[in-house]
């Protein structure tokens, strides 16, 4: 495997990426509300890892047309993270010292033309929605978009904003608002994404398509101006 690069994220990165995307889930931005959790600490953004995992890889110049994301362990403040790329799987791995913290299968494709049209602007909401699962309602349609900062990003992830454009980035880091803030919320524990990249000029939405109440598990669909795919997640202890 060849290794791309390495990382320490610190809680500056993370107020940068919840500043871009929206998602101010304490879990990833206070120390003192971490400590009262199961991890005893502030968790990376599922979708920070793998923002600078695809901006690692576009410095090979490899294009991707799909992302299929598996987080299995989280990822804390200041731990070194290694980004390594199997070429024979198209799979990259991301790995602390000890264990395997998420794999992303890619679609290789030879170029990524980027949609240029301008997302939603969407109200942002600091506080993430704390509803019980019992509560939620399936096949509801709730309007995607964007409600961040997109200025949070410029000195960061270049080659992301060049190569996929920063409209497609926007609506990625849409994600982690969705799971962070609205499906589950407050207690969301992220785990798959799966995303594809296709030009839609239809109604932009996301809605929870299943879940289970047994294990606290949330199945969304989503639809966006350039990507389309689906989230799993559950509630955490």
């Amino acid at each position: 495997m060849l290794l791309l690069s390495k990382k320490k994220f610190t809680l500056k990165d993370q107020a940068c990426f919840s500043n871009f995307s929206g998602d101010y889930n304490p879990i990833h931005l206070c120390d003192v509300y971490a400590r009262k959790t199961i991890y005893g600490q502030i968790i990376v953004h599922g979708m920070n890892i793998l923002f600078w995992s695809l901006d690692s890889i576009l410095k090979e110049k490899i294009n991707f047309r799909s992302i299929k994301v598996k987080f299995l362990k989280p990822a804390f403040l200041d731990e070194m993270l290694y980004c390594y790329w199997h070429e024979e799987q198209k799979i990259i791995y991301i790995k602390n010292r000890y264990t395997l913290i998420c794999k992303i299968k890619l679609k290789l494709c030879a170029i990524f033309k980027p949609n240029k049209h301008k997302i939603k602007i969407l109200k942002r909401s600091k506080f993430p929605q704390n509803t019980d699962i019992f509560k939620f309602k399936k096949f509801i349609k709730y309007e995607f978009g964007f409600c961040g900062d997109e200025i949070s990003i410029y000195n960061i992830y270049s080659n992301l904003r060049e190569n996929l454009g920063l409209e497609v980035l926007k609506e990625i880091g849409f994600l982690s608002y969705i799971v962070g803030m609205k499906f589950p919320g407050l207690y969301s524990l992220f785990l798959t994404a799966d995303i594809n990249f296709k030009i839609n000029n239809d109604l932009q939405f996301f809605k929870i398509s299943k879940t289970d109440k047994r294990i606290n598990y949330i199945w969304t669909e989503f639809k966006g101006k350039s990507i389309y795919g689906c989230l799993e997640s559950m509630l955490r202890p």
